[in-house]
């Protein structure tokens, strides 16, 4: 084991033969195994994260300490994309960015409910754990589903908790930025105490916590919003220049605020009308035309230095949060030898977005009929328009120029606005609530001299989530919008000027800025929990875990007792999704159904493990002064996908006192999770990548074969990418050089997703190897390195569009049945495509994890004076090889790169003296590419600049209080460019002061 974060506490030793006098050590249940020991030792990996890992850098939450960690991928509630809603809150620890579904978190060895929607990756947010009683968080890195079942792959995260917690703690902590901004609330109370005359104790957890918002404007690393667009400058292949570069402040000039109009479907500024030779919008009151000026049209509907609407405008940094936890902890002993205990959790989290329906008003030509995003169809008519003579004046001309019939009865024009004051609020928000309650009984005898132990305990888990926002009534958006007068001169909805068809429906003038009214907001606007982002409303997961096991000591062997554990587990899970009213009939977007969910399955486990002594105690030979073998085996019975066998072996060799080698074999799995499986086809229309756009011609995993894919595909299809100029469109090579998909940009393909119920489990093989030195001759000091290699095959893959179209042109061929699952528009864009689930790709993983730490008195520097305590520690995580495939034809390299950097390093140091506590930390992450395949000839960024920040804080405690303060980030370091990637920290300073009281 790997201690981090302590200030004060000890590393871990070898355990040294107690004189017969003194008590026996105590056995202890150690993360990876449920057999009951002395040793700390483990033959996998296993990192300790303590209390004061939490306390120190004024962590309100446990997730932020694993964000620390450089085996686990930061999971930041955080958006670094537009557009995307920022209402996700939970933070999922995953290891070696593996995905969440592949860390297993557990409370005190036992499992959690999944948090995330439909169990979707069977994520647990560490949120919910209390902060109050943790004890410590081992997380083990690499295997462990022999001894804790499906998800154990990439390793396990386990919370243990404090027992016989006594007193009163007051906890309370204030930051915020060095801007002024994102405040940061916290307070927390713990009371436990003993009672019949300490046989039973009970402690109670109470937390609070609240966030601010953060915009994209409020950064400058977000507020630049670069944008990727191809490289006017580019001449050629290998040229040394990218084809393609940033572009900075854009706007998207395809609509506006107060409404540009359109003479034609076109999606280029050509399509614009132009009044007096220039584009026009209307006036913010609507009761005029002003010039608009589109600005230079660098990509798709994108500008700059033009009006419309500022890209960076439209998305949130970090939504709001605020989460309420308690926590019950109790136990009794019943006898000297039996004990019973309780755990019940409550948890709150309710996330607000005020932007997370920015993306939704965009109407213009850019967007689809089918996906109600179409520009508004304004004719001459209009009885809004027939108020402004001069306007429709202006109008009929300007279209008349252009070949167009501007009149009652005529052709229509085309009205692009952004019209985000359609909705009540632009607001979204996520409230999870979850429940847990754990009733255990535990227990131990002798027998034959031998002494055993058993455990028998119940939980119940239920989790419920709720997004909740507005949407707008399609069809009653486009029937207010077509506004005439009937025959009384009244204005009302066309549909109702002759006969009456709704009688509710409200006329809606949507020139201008500020014309709406309440009352057509009443009729348009209906409450909608569709996120951008795939989760629905309304969920619920709820988890009953029935688990016994029984161990103990085996035989006598020379080296020591031999110990076993069997264990068996009965889970029931069950997930229900249930739409709300307005998405399950389709009357927002694009229509479509989204249906109700549900499903359930049991699984029936049996777990057995043996620990060996070979050589130890006082059987030892030459340099091998202990050696001992583990080895577990698990046999899984699941209603849904059958049966699965799974097994664990290892070894720890102590060489001598101070250094022990360590290595563990693991054959480990992930069962399907039930949206993978059950999740009803639903078509909706979405982004998707288009491998023969300018913009993305040149990545994938095989750029050249790509390029001549789609060259013979435009080729053989003579509309693909034409222009319109002959010279242009006689050449496929020239087309296929000017082509781009807006659908990359914008929702305008329609795909079909749903689950597969033919999902197999996913299988790895794990490989580790290491040492831990603590040489005698220099007191304090421990080195741990590991060695990791995974193998995963039969990957449960979330095929998406973009991965069936990727892997169609990537392979040489064109595989049919990849290559159907889309198709194209005339004009060469992607139409319709296909998302689901397969057991078709895998994971390679090969890296390092090394801890160096150093505890030492200072004043054996100096003469032995007491001049207090000083902790050093390094951890590092070396990533040489993560390769995923998505369909078993592609692979994607991401060691190396910003997704998954070649090292990340974590240095702290701690000094201590009396009650003074200082401490400093950084997070270092070099200088990478944001993909494997980026050259000098496709990437514009090359690599992306390293990034290291720096957090100091000091704690001082007095007679029952500490006053902690500190800075994190204390260099204002913001993300490395483009913050797309997102490679650092996009807060910036942020300062805390925090005090805790102990009665």
């Amino acid at each position: 084991m790997s201690v981090i974060g302590a200030s004060t506490a000890a590393f871990a030793q070898d355990v040294v033969p107690a004189a017969a006098e003194e008590p026996r050590p105590q056995e202890i249940v150690v993360t990876g195994s449920r057999i009951r020991t002395t040793d700390t030792t483990t033959p996998a990996p296993v990192t300790v994260v303590n209390a004061a890992a939490v306390t120190d850098r004024g962590f309100t939450q446990i997730g932020q300490a694993l964000n620390e960690l450089p085996s686990i991928t930061p999971s930041f509630p955080r958006n670094t994309g537009i557009g995307n809603p920022a209402s996700g809150v939970q933070t999922a620890p995953q290891l070696f960015n593996m995905g969440a579904g592949r860390t297993l978190s557990l409370m005190n060895g036992r499992r959690l409910p999944t948090t995330a929607v439909g169990t979707a990756d069977a994520a647990v947010d560490a949120n919910i754990i209390p902060t109050g009683l943790i004890e410590r968080v081992d997380v083990m890195q690499a295997g462990g589903a022999a001894v804790y079942g499906s998800g154990a792959m990439a390793g396990a995260v386990n919370y243990v908790l404090k027992r016989n917690f006594q007193g009163l703690e007051l906890d309370g902590q204030a930051s915020i930025t060095s801007r002024g901004d994102y405040p940061v609330y916290s307070l927390r109370g713990t009371f436990g105490q003993n009672f019949a005359e300490d046989r039973g104790n009970f402690a109670i957890n109470l937390e609070y916590s609240q966030s601010g918002v953060l915009k994209f404007p409020d950064r400058e690393a977000s507020r630049l919003v670069p944008f990727l667009a191809t490289n006017p400058a580019d001449t050629g292949p290998n040229d040394g220049i990218p084809n393609r570069y940033y572009i900075l402040n854009s706007n998207t000039w395809s609509s506006t605020y107060n409404g540009a109009i359109w003479a034609t479907t076109g999606t280029t500024p050509a399509g614009l009308l132009n009044v007096s030779g220039r584009p026009v919008e209307f006036n913010t009151a609507g009761n005029g035309l002003t010039t608009f000026n589109p600005g230079e049209n660098i990509w798709s509907n994108l500008s700059i230095n033009g009006g419309g609407v500022p890209y960076n405008s439209k998305s949130t940094l970090f939504a709001g949060i605020k989460r309420f936890n308690a926590f019950g902890l109790g136990s009794y002993e019943l006898t000297d030898n039996i004990q019973v205990s309780t755990e019940l959790l409550y948890s709150r989290t309710k996330s607000k977005d005020p932007l997370a329906l920015m993306r939704v008003p965009q109407f213009d030509n850019t967007g689809t009929t089918a996906g109600g995003t179409q520009s508004f169809l304004l004719y001459a008519d209009n009885a809004y328009l027939q108020q402004m003579p001069d306007v429709l004046a202006q109008l009929t001309t300007a279209a008349a120029a252009r070949g167009i019939n501007f009149v009652p009865g005529g052709s229509p024009l085309y009205l692009a606005k952004f019209a985000d004051n359609l909705f009540k609020d632009t607001s979204q928000t996520l409230t999870t609530t979850t429940y847990r309650g754990l009733l255990a009984v535990d227990g131990d005898f002798s027998a034959g001299q031998r002494d055993f132990d058993w455990s028998v305990s119940v939980s119940r888990g239920h989790v419920s989530g709720r997004i909740q926002g507005w949407g707008l009534w399609q069809s009653r958006l486009r029937n207010s919008f077509d506004a005439v007068r009937n025959a009384a001169g009244n204005i009302v909805c066309r549909i109702n000027q002759t006969t009456v068809t709704d009688a509710n429906c409200v006329p809606v003038n949507l020139f201008g800025r500020t014309n709406i009214s309440d009352q057509a907001r009443d009729y348009i606007n209906i409450r909608s929990g569709f996120a951008q982002n795939g989760q629905t409303a309304n969920y619920v997961n709820d988890l009953t875990d029935y688990l016994a096991s029984f161990g103990g000591d085996l035989v006598q062997l020379p080296a020591g007792k031999a110990k076993f554990n069997v264990t068996y587990e009965h889970r029931i899970e069950s997930t229900k999704t249930t739409p709300e009213e307005a998405d399950r009939l389709g009357l927002i977007g694009s229509g479509t159904k989204l249906a109700p969910m549900s499903g359930g399955f049991h699984t029936n486990e049996i777990n057995g493990e043996v620990l060996v002594p070979i050589v130890g105690g006082d059987f030892t030979l030459p340099l091998v002064r202990a050696l001992e073998a583990t080895g577990s085996f698990r046999f899984v019975d699941d209603s849904l996908v059958g049966k699965e066998n799974v097994w664990s072996a290892g070894l720890r060799w102590d060489v001598f006192r101070g250094l022990t080698l360590r290595s563990s074999l693991s054959r480990n799995f992930r069962a399907p999770n039930l949206s993978q499986l059950a999740q009803p086809q639903t078509t909706n229309v979405a982004g998707s990548g288009n491998p023969c756009s300018n913009a993305t011609i040149q990545s994938g995993s095989n750029p050249a074969v790509r390029a001549a894919n789609c060259l013979a595909l435009f080729t053989a299809n003579p509309t693909y990418g034409a222009t319109g100029n002959p010279a242009i469109d006689s050449n496929p090579a020239a087309r296929l050089s000017n082509f781009f998909d807006i659908g990359q940009n914008f929702f305008r393909t329609l795909v079909t997703t749903g689950g597969n119920p033919d999902l197999r489990n996913e299988v790895s093989k794990t490989l580790t190897f290491g040492l831990v030195f603590q040489p005698t001759f220099v007191p304090g000091l421990t080195f741990t390195a590991d060695r990791i290699r995974l193998n995963l095959t039969d990957a449960l893959s979330n095929f998406t569009a973009a991965n069936f179209t990727a892997t169609c042109f990537d392979t040489p061929g064109m595989p049919a049945d990849i290559c159907s699952t889309f198709t194209f528009r005339p004009d060469g864009t992607i139409a319709t495509a296909k998302a689901t689930t397969f057991n078709a790709g895998y994971y390679r993983y090969r890296g390092d994890i090394f801890v160096l730490s150093y505890r030492f008195n200072v004043g054996t520097l100096f003469g032995g004076r007491d001049l207090g305590n000083l902790a050093l520690s390094l951890q590092a995580t070396h990533n040489r090889m993560r390769d995923q495939s998505v369909t078993g034809l592609d692979v994607t390299h991401s060691a190396g790169t910003t997704a998954l950097p070649s090292w990340v390093l974590r240095p702290q140091a701690t000094y201590s003296i009396g009650r003074l506590r200082l401490n400093y930390s950084a997070y270092y992450m070099p200088a990478e590419p944001i993909n494997f395949t980026d050259t000098v000839e496709n990437a514009p960024v090359l690599p992306v600049k390293g990034n290291t920040r720096h957090n100091i804080s000091a704690a001082y405690g007095l007679d029952k209080f500490e006053i902690r303060a500190g800075i994190n980030n204390f260099t204002d370091k913001a993300p490395s460019f483009p913050y797309s990637a997102g490679y650092g920290d996009i807060i910036g300073r942020q300062f805390f002061l925090g005090v805790k009281v102990n009665y």
